[in-house]
Protein backbone atom coordinates (compact mmCIF):
# COMPACT_ATOMS: atom_id res chain seq x y z
CA UNK A 1 0.00 0.00 0.00
CA UNK A 2 1.66 3.15 -0.87
CA UNK A 3 0.29 6.66 0.92
CA UNK A 4 1.53 10.20 -0.61
CA UNK A 5 1.50 13.22 1.98
CA UNK A 6 1.14 16.41 1.46
CA UNK A 7 3.72 18.47 -0.61
CA UNK A 8 6.88 18.89 0.55
CA UNK A 9 6.88 15.18 2.43
CA UNK A 10 7.95 11.94 1.94
CA UNK A 11 6.30 9.40 -0.29
CA UNK A 12 5.70 6.25 1.97
CA UNK A 13 5.33 2.56 0.78
CA UNK A 14 4.36 0.39 3.13
CA UNK A 15 5.16 -3.42 2.17
CA UNK A 16 3.99 -6.37 4.04
CA UNK A 17 6.86 -8.59 5.42
CA UNK A 18 7.74 -11.14 3.10
CA UNK A 19 10.21 -14.23 3.10
CA UNK A 20 11.54 -13.51 -0.39
CA UNK A 21 13.43 -10.69 0.76
CA UNK A 22 15.06 -10.43 -2.63
CA UNK A 23 11.92 -9.57 -4.52
CA UNK A 24 11.55 -7.14 -1.55
CA UNK A 25 14.65 -5.92 -2.33
CA UNK A 26 14.20 -5.35 -6.00
CA UNK A 27 10.86 -3.53 -5.42
CA UNK A 28 12.54 -1.29 -2.94
CA UNK A 29 15.50 -0.60 -5.71
CA UNK A 30 12.38 0.72 -8.52
CA UNK A 31 11.41 3.42 -5.71
CA UNK A 32 15.07 4.26 -5.37
CA UNK A 33 15.25 4.54 -8.61
CA UNK A 34 13.02 7.16 -9.17
CA UNK A 35 14.06 9.46 -6.72
CA UNK A 36 17.98 8.73 -7.36
CA UNK A 37 17.40 10.32 -11.29
CA UNK A 38 16.96 13.38 -9.58
CA UNK A 39 19.64 13.74 -8.00
CA UNK A 40 22.39 11.59 -9.44
CA UNK A 41 24.79 12.14 -12.34
CA UNK A 42 23.93 15.90 -14.02
CA UNK A 43 22.41 17.14 -10.59
CA UNK A 44 23.93 20.15 -9.20
CA UNK A 45 25.65 19.72 -6.07
CA UNK A 46 23.91 22.72 -4.64
CA UNK A 47 20.73 21.10 -4.99
CA UNK A 48 21.23 17.57 -2.96
CA UNK A 49 24.13 19.15 -1.01
CA UNK A 50 26.35 16.51 -1.74
CA UNK A 51 28.16 15.40 -4.91
CA UNK A 52 26.94 14.08 -8.04
CA UNK A 53 28.29 11.21 -7.91
CA UNK A 54 28.39 9.21 -5.17
CA UNK A 55 25.45 7.06 -3.57
CA UNK A 56 26.02 6.03 -0.07
CA UNK A 57 24.33 2.83 1.12
CA UNK A 58 24.07 2.62 5.00
CA UNK A 59 23.10 -1.00 6.17
CA UNK A 60 22.13 -1.88 9.56
CA UNK A 61 23.87 -4.96 10.03
CA UNK A 62 26.75 -6.43 8.93
CA UNK A 63 28.25 -8.36 5.42
CA UNK A 64 27.26 -12.10 5.12
CA UNK A 65 23.43 -10.80 6.74
CA UNK A 66 21.32 -12.32 4.01
CA UNK A 67 19.23 -9.17 3.96
CA UNK A 68 21.96 -6.78 3.81
CA UNK A 69 23.48 -8.83 0.76
CA UNK A 70 20.26 -8.78 -1.17
CA UNK A 71 20.58 -5.01 -0.61
CA UNK A 72 23.63 -4.93 -1.82
CA UNK A 73 23.56 -7.25 -5.15
CA UNK A 74 19.87 -5.29 -5.69
CA UNK A 75 21.64 -1.86 -5.81
CA UNK A 76 24.72 -3.28 -7.60
CA UNK A 77 22.43 -5.32 -10.37
CA UNK A 78 20.05 -2.10 -10.93
CA UNK A 79 22.22 0.69 -11.01
CA UNK A 80 25.22 -0.92 -12.39
CA UNK A 81 28.14 1.70 -11.27
CA UNK A 82 30.42 0.41 -14.04
CA UNK A 83 27.87 1.52 -16.78
CA UNK A 84 26.45 4.78 -14.88
CA UNK A 85 29.52 5.97 -13.24
CA UNK A 86 28.13 6.20 -9.92
CA UNK A 87 30.35 5.35 -6.92
CA UNK A 88 28.99 3.20 -4.83
CA UNK A 89 29.75 2.77 -1.36
CA UNK A 90 28.52 0.35 1.67
CA UNK A 91 28.88 1.30 5.42
CA UNK A 92 27.80 -1.87 7.44
CA UNK A 93 26.89 -0.48 10.91
CA UNK A 94 27.07 -3.96 12.74
CA UNK A 95 24.37 -3.15 14.95
CA UNK A 96 23.68 -7.02 15.44
CA UNK A 97 26.76 -6.82 17.36
CA UNK A 98 26.77 -3.92 19.10
CA UNK A 99 24.34 -0.77 19.24
CA UNK A 100 25.61 0.89 22.51
CA UNK A 101 25.73 4.94 22.70
CA UNK A 102 28.92 4.79 22.86
CA UNK A 103 28.94 2.69 19.48
CA UNK A 104 26.74 5.14 18.23
CA UNK A 105 28.95 7.86 18.82
CA UNK A 106 31.73 6.62 17.40
CA UNK A 107 30.06 5.75 13.76
CA UNK A 108 28.71 9.45 14.79
CA UNK A 109 32.40 10.62 14.76
CA UNK A 110 33.73 8.25 11.76
CA UNK A 111 30.98 9.36 9.21
CA UNK A 112 31.80 12.91 9.80
CA UNK A 113 35.07 12.67 9.51
CA UNK A 114 35.00 10.56 6.85
CA UNK A 115 32.14 12.44 4.47
CA UNK A 116 32.52 16.18 5.77
CA UNK A 117 34.34 17.11 2.57
CA UNK A 118 32.75 14.47 0.24
CA UNK A 119 29.05 14.31 1.13
CA UNK A 120 26.91 11.95 -0.64
CA UNK A 121 24.47 12.49 -3.53
CA UNK A 122 22.10 10.39 -2.14
CA UNK A 123 21.58 8.25 1.01
CA UNK A 124 19.93 4.68 1.09
CA UNK A 125 19.48 3.13 4.85
CA UNK A 126 18.31 -0.35 5.43
CA UNK A 127 16.11 -1.03 8.29
CA UNK A 128 15.93 0.95 11.81
CA UNK A 129 19.18 1.31 13.17
CA UNK A 130 19.78 3.23 10.03
CA UNK A 131 17.32 4.96 9.60
CA UNK A 132 16.93 6.57 13.03
CA UNK A 133 20.52 7.10 13.12
CA UNK A 134 19.81 9.26 10.23
CA UNK A 135 16.68 10.67 11.94
CA UNK A 136 19.18 12.48 14.76
CA UNK A 137 22.38 12.85 12.62
CA UNK A 138 21.15 13.65 8.80
CA UNK A 139 21.15 17.31 9.20
CA UNK A 140 24.18 17.30 11.21
CA UNK A 141 26.75 15.21 9.06
CA UNK A 142 24.29 14.97 5.58
CA UNK A 143 22.81 18.33 5.45
CA UNK A 144 20.33 18.52 2.50
CA UNK A 145 21.40 14.98 1.18
CA UNK A 146 18.20 12.96 0.75
CA UNK A 147 18.02 9.79 2.27
CA UNK A 148 15.39 6.53 1.08
CA UNK A 149 15.21 4.05 3.76
CA UNK A 150 13.96 0.95 3.45
CA UNK A 151 12.94 -2.43 5.70
CA UNK A 152 12.00 -0.12 8.32
CA UNK A 153 9.63 -1.51 10.89
CA UNK A 154 7.00 0.12 13.25
CA UNK A 155 7.13 3.15 11.04
CA UNK A 156 4.90 6.01 11.72
CA UNK A 157 4.26 9.32 10.00
CA UNK A 158 5.29 11.40 12.66
CA UNK A 159 9.44 9.80 12.18
CA UNK A 160 8.94 12.39 9.57
CA UNK A 161 8.15 15.33 10.71
CA UNK A 162 10.35 18.23 10.92
CA UNK A 163 12.31 15.53 8.42
CA UNK A 164 12.43 17.12 4.60
CA UNK A 165 13.87 14.68 2.06
CA UNK A 166 13.44 11.25 3.76
CA UNK A 167 11.02 9.16 1.64
CA UNK A 168 11.32 5.53 1.50
CA UNK A 169 9.22 1.85 1.99
CA UNK A 170 8.30 0.66 5.38
CA UNK A 171 7.61 -3.04 6.35
CA UNK A 172 4.53 -3.77 8.18
CA UNK A 173 3.88 -7.27 9.83
CA UNK A 174 0.39 -8.40 10.84
CA UNK A 175 0.84 -10.44 14.38
CA UNK A 176 -2.60 -10.62 14.33
CA UNK A 177 -3.49 -12.08 10.81
CA UNK A 178 -0.61 -14.31 11.18
CA UNK A 179 -1.25 -15.60 14.53
CA UNK A 180 -5.44 -16.48 12.83
CA UNK A 181 -3.80 -18.01 9.48
CA UNK A 182 -2.29 -20.50 11.76
CA UNK A 183 -4.69 -20.94 14.13
CA UNK A 184 -7.37 -21.60 11.06
CA UNK A 185 -5.36 -24.32 9.20
CA UNK A 186 -4.26 -26.14 12.61
CA UNK A 187 -7.40 -25.32 14.93
CA UNK A 188 -5.89 -27.50 17.58
CA UNK A 189 -3.29 -25.52 17.93
CA UNK A 190 -2.78 -24.84 22.23
CA UNK A 191 0.84 -23.58 22.18
CA UNK A 192 2.95 -21.15 19.81
CA UNK A 193 6.47 -21.04 19.72
CA UNK A 194 8.50 -17.94 18.31
CA UNK A 195 12.05 -17.83 17.05
CA UNK A 196 13.22 -14.41 16.76
CA UNK A 197 16.67 -12.43 17.62
CA UNK A 198 17.24 -10.41 20.40
CA UNK A 199 18.42 -7.20 18.76
CA UNK A 200 16.37 -3.86 18.68
CA UNK A 201 13.80 -4.94 16.01
CA UNK A 202 13.72 -8.61 17.40
CA UNK A 203 12.55 -7.21 20.30
CA UNK A 204 10.02 -4.90 18.94
CA UNK A 205 8.69 -7.72 17.03
CA UNK A 206 8.06 -10.08 20.02
CA UNK A 207 6.31 -6.57 22.02
CA UNK A 208 3.86 -6.21 18.61
CA UNK A 209 2.99 -10.18 19.04
CA UNK A 210 2.88 -10.26 22.41
CA UNK A 211 -0.03 -7.02 22.03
Amino acid sequence: MSRMRGAGHAVVTRLAKRQESGRVSRLLLLLLLLVATGFCPGTSPAKTGGTTSELLILSSYHAGFAWDDEIKKAVSDVLKPEESGLDLCFEYMDSKRIADPTYVRLLHDLYRHKYEKRPPALILASDNFAFDFLRSYRDELFPKVPVVFCGVNFFQDSMLEGKPLFTGAAEEFNAVGTVDLILKLHPGTRELFVLNDTDLTGSAWANSIRE
